[in-house]
């Protein structure tokens, strides 16, 4: 279905046609050059007026109805800019947590790397006796336990936890531009 949404009204022939009292395919054909007779004096000139009166409201102050509606959408833009603050504060308020926990981990991923640098060290100074068989199964547990504090500590985890830190600095970053849009076009 053809539009005068390409020509000059954002209304589909059949709307136009309606309003204007003609059929649909009388209009198509006047609109292409390939009717027979014109439209009707009445369509003609209502169809005149509301194209007229639609080229000339770009050029018009705003009416009542155009009034109301900005007010409207004053009231609901101002009310999704608060709301788009508060994500953005939780946002960042996540991305600071996220932050202080990641801080915590690389902490503990050094202190558990250099133990476990120690227990290698002391398991290859450890002489081969068996009076030194306890020393070796403890330093071996503590090997075993070190290497699971890193696993939960390690660089791919800290990777994914930096890639979160960044992902809500982008959120907050995101709602403050959008609202910052909004609150523009709201005036």
């Amino acid at each position: 279905m053809k539009s005068y949404q390409n020509d000059i009204l954002p209304v589909s022939q059949r709307s136009l046609a309606a309003y204007l009292g003609v059929s649909h395919s009388l209009l198509s054909m006047t609109k292409s050059g390939k009717a027979i007779r014109s439209l009707p004096t009445t369509a003609s000139a209502k169809m005149s007026a509301l194209i007229h009166t639609h080229l000339e409201t770009g050029k018009m102050e705003n009416g009542a109805t155009s009034r109301q509606l900005q007010k409207a959408m004053a009231t609901k833009g101002n009310q999704l800019a608060k709301k788009m603050l508060k994500e953005a504060e939780r946002s960042n308020a996540k991305a600071v947590v996220f932050q202080n926990r990641l801080d915590d981990i690389k902490v503990k991923y050094e202190e558990n790397f250099r133990w476990l640098q120690t227990l290698d060290i002391m398991l290859g100074n450890l002489p081969k006796e068996k009076a030194s068989s306890g020393d070796r199964s403890w330093l071996e547990y503590q090997r075993v336990i070190t290497m699971q504090r890193l696993t939960r500590n390690s660089i791919t985890v800290q990777a994914e936890m930096q890639l979160t830190i960044e992902m809500e600095k982008a959120k907050a970053g995101i709602y403050l531009e959008t609202n910052e849009e909004l609150l523009r076009r709201i005036g």
